[in-house]
């Protein structure tokens, strides 16, 4: 309440909304307010002002994740856009000025940043980040590690940063279809299976590989080749078992590996293969 010498004066100020009546001039930012006058005769006069803000730029802005990670089903840069979706890179900023905030990302072959917008009913708080590919098509064979910088408009400006770590895809892990199988190895140097070894997922799509190995070391008695997504398991011409008759089997390991074609990784599965020695035949 305001007393003038011949007039009572009421101001009434009207609630201040930050998010749509806030506004910047210059190097200063101002509330927007509507003072309404009441006069003596009960007339309604409104007064437009403008309040400055003096805010000391405090807080940092800072990411949600000191590290986002992102392995990625597909070697195509585009699909990793599509996860920052369900991931997304946010930075938030609580100091009351700052209107934005700006991204920047150490040089990279592969990615640019961009300020991606305010995320929504957040008073201006949180902002997205974004990482676009800088060649549209190219595909992700390496992992990718970046830093991302987060800096905010006030005085003086502070920052903060957030690591991004992208895996491409690997293949899955072969399994076979039986944890072991069993050979049979006679004393006239014959060797017969009866059942070949086959993996759950198939051989086809991934470039696949299947070695046999003693104690870690790659047997030069049997070797594998692969026929219509069967394992044969073979045994080489001219050589024979030199522990035939001291035990009653040998066991070896089978070991499959899936290569991508395009990205050069690989899993491995295992399986046990067992020679039965048939001594008595």
């Amino acid at each position: 309440m305001v007393y003038l010498p011949s007039h009572t004066l009421q101001i009434r100020l009207m609630q201040i909304d930050e998010k749509k009546e806030i506004s910047r001039a210059g190097d200063f930012y101002y509330y927007n307010f509507t003072i309404t006058l009441i006069c003596n005769n009960d007339d309604l006069v409104d007064v437009y002002t403008v309040l400055p803000i003096i805010d000391t730029n405090n807080p940092e802005p800072f990411f949600g994740k000191p590290k986002y990670t992102y392995n990625l089903i597909s070697s195509y840069a585009e699909d990793f856009k599509r996860q920052q979706l369900l991931n997304p890179i946010i930075a938030t900023d609580y100091d009351v000025t700052n209107a934005a905030v700006q991204f920047t990302m150490e040089n990279n072959p592969h990615f640019d940043i961009m300020y991606n917008g305010i995320v929504a009913n957040t008073l201006n708080k949180h902002h997205y980040a974004l990482l676009t590919p800088k060649v549209p098509g190219k595909l992700i064979t390496d992992k990718i590690e970046v830093t991302i910088k987060v800096t905010d408009m006030g005085f003086p400006p502070r920052s903060n940063v957030t690591k991004v770590v992208i895996n491409p895809p690997s293949p899955p892990m072969p399994i076979f279809k039986s944890p072991f199988y069993v050979g049979h190895y006679y004393k006239n140097n014959t060797f017969v299976m009866h059942e070949n070894p086959e993996l759950d997922e198939g051989c086809t799509f991934y470039s696949t590989s299947v070695e046999i190995s003693y104690n870690n070391v790659i047997s030069r008695i049997f070797y594998t080749t692969i026929v219509d997504d069967k394992i044969i398991i073979n045994k080489s011409d001219g050589e024979s078992l030199y522990d035939f008759y001291e035990e009653n089997y040998t066991a070896y390991q089978l070991k499959a590996k899936y290569t991508d074609p395009i990205t050069n990784l690989f899993n491995v599965g295992v399986a046990t293969f067992i020679v039965e020695h048939h001594h008595d035949l």
